[in-house]
């Protein structure tokens, strides 16, 4: 059933390429394409990819296991499925964006710098369309996050849910941040200030005391209890702190001292 389902795909894919892109590509160039059928995520899509006799990438797409297209081939898209970048090439699950089974797609396109970047939710199938701007591959490490930080065409970060869009935050944030949410809660300096907060699953932010200089990637959880949990970040100048949050979400900050 596999099989047949992925010799469905490549015909369609074939199709595609022939009825679709007549004008764009002659026929000698259409006679030269090959098409990569990447892993199946999910038990349910397929990263495809069409190639070139030189090896460089013509067009990609995702498609489910009946053939449909969920993100139609284009020339100008760039489907993004694990971390390198690659398709089923020996890989681990581990390597594709949020786990095999769990994890999204990223799609990108080439041909324009506003509203460019969209993605695809494994688990439940939701599709953004492309609402975002450039600036989503850096999520690659969110594995059992069920958020995305995503950017806005101003340049500024917010949290989007994964199984249906809905932004959880507004566009506040600045800095690049490679850490999704830790036990609910994430690191975030306010977009054009100085100003930190902790932000949490559901939307809400606590306010960290002013005049810190945090790393947001440097954020570790380092112990949890039923009344507090705490965190380990760095500023810029490689001193220590812990973050402190109690149940009741109040935040304090303590630098760790040397002796």
């Amino acid at each position: 059933m596999k099989i047949m389902n992925r010799i469905t795909i490549i015909l369609s894919c074939i199709f595609v390429i022939l009825w679709i892109f007549p004008t764009a590509l002659t026929e000698e160039a259409r006679d030269s394409l090959s098409v990569e059928v990447g892993r199946l995520r999910g038990g349910k899509y397929h990263r495809i990819s069409v190639y070139n006799n030189a090896g460089q990438l013509v067009c990609e797409g995702i498609c489910d296991l009946e053939g449909k297209w969920v993100v139609p081939l284009d020339t100008n898209c760039i489907v993004t499925e694990t971390v390198e970048g690659i398709i089923d090439s020996g890989d681990t699950a581990s390597n594709y964006l949020g786990g095999l089974d769990t994890g999204y797609y990223i799609i990108e396109k080439t041909d324009t710098d506003l509203f460019n970047t969209a993605f695809l939710d494994v688990p439940s199938g939701y599709f953004s369309g492309f609402r975002f701007t450039g600036g989503m591959d850096e999520c690659w490490d969110h594995k059992n996050c069920n958020y995305l930080r995503v950017m806005n065409e101003e340049g500024r970060y917010g949290y989007v849910r994964r199984n249906d869009g809905q932004m959880i935050t507004d566009f506040a944030f600045g800095q690049m941040n490679f850490v999704c949410f830790l036990k609910g809660f994430a690191l975030e300096q306010l977009y054009g200030t100085k100003n930190y907060v902790i932000v949490c699953e559901t939307g809400d932010f606590i306010k960290l005391t002013e005049g810190y200089d945090f790393n947001p990637n440097s954020l570790e959880l380092i112990a949890t209890s039923d009344d507090h949990i705490l965190f380990a970040v760095e500023d810029y100048n490689a001193e220590d702190y812990v973050i402190d949050i109690s149940k009741n979400k109040d935040a304090s900050v303590y630098r760790l001292v040397s002796d």
